[in-house]
């Protein structure tokens, strides 16, 4: 997949997020800025309610940064993959038998889609939501718990979010192969080298077991070759 289309491709679907992300916040601010605008009076060129304009604020945003550092972040984290996987691949290809790189830009386009959703799509959107929440909860109830811990509570949700797109599906041991896939190649080398010496010791055991097999007396049949006679003398 070429950057154009790959492009083309995460802007429509940071665009369903983005409209997604506008509705949720103007569902929220809604809600929640119901006691807010009970007796905070609405300013005369506000379209909507004090809570849907926070909002719709907010949900701005985030469907901005979704639009520039999440796509930027996405079209990163694709084009290092494929560079990477290509790489690899192509300095093991002696070992694909045992280590299979699948290359293909489906393969690459799927996992791009996890890591931009947990890496940017979730976490912009639980910090947001924490703002929100405690913005519209200080205006109404002022300060209190209550605010903070939505605003710290749905940040640290945000941040076990990022934590698990950056440690979890980036894994720094397949960076690694990434990167320097040469020293995976010599380590593989020798194990396979290994296992051919001991497939070959085996072989040749089990053809000295059978020649030993082969060449040892028949065992007696009856019971005068199990017990010989006495000699006469």
């Amino acid at each position: 997949m070429s950057n154009f289309v790959l492009n083309l491709r995460l802007r429509f679907r940071y665009l369903i997020y983005s409209i997604s992300t506008v509705a949720a916040y103007f569902i929220i601010g809604s809600v929640f800025g119901q006691e807010t605008d009970s007796y905070i009076p609405y300013i005369g060129f506000l379209p909507y309610g004090v809570g849907q304009t926070i909002g719709l604020t907010i949900a701005g945003i985030v469907a901005l940064y979704l639009q520039t550092g999440g796509i930027a972040n996405a079209m990163e984290f694709y084009t290092h993959n494929k560079v990477g996987k290509g790489r690899a691949a192509r300095v093991l290809f002696a070992h694909r038998d045992v280590m299979q790189l699948d290359t293909s830009w489906e393969a690459q386009w799927r996992s791009t889609k996890r890591y931009a959703l947990f890496c940017d799509v979730i976490p912009a959107n639980l910090i947001g939501i924490g703002i929100l929440l405690g913005v519209l909860t200080f205006m109404a109830q002022g300060i209190g718990f209550l605010p903070l811990f939505y605003t710290v509570g749905f940040c640290l949700l945000g941040g076990l979010s990022y934590s698990y797109a950056t440690n979890h599906l980036c894994n720094h041991e397949m960076n690694e192969l990434y990167e320097r896939p040469q020293t995976y190649d010599n380590p593989l080398t020798r194990a396979k080298q290994e296992l051919v010496e001991r497939a070959s010791i085996e072989q040749a055991r089990q053809r000295l077991e059978k020649e030993r097999r082969r060449n040892s007396p028949l065992p007696p049949q009856s019971e005068k070759q199990k017990q010989p006679p006495h000699k006469p003398y």
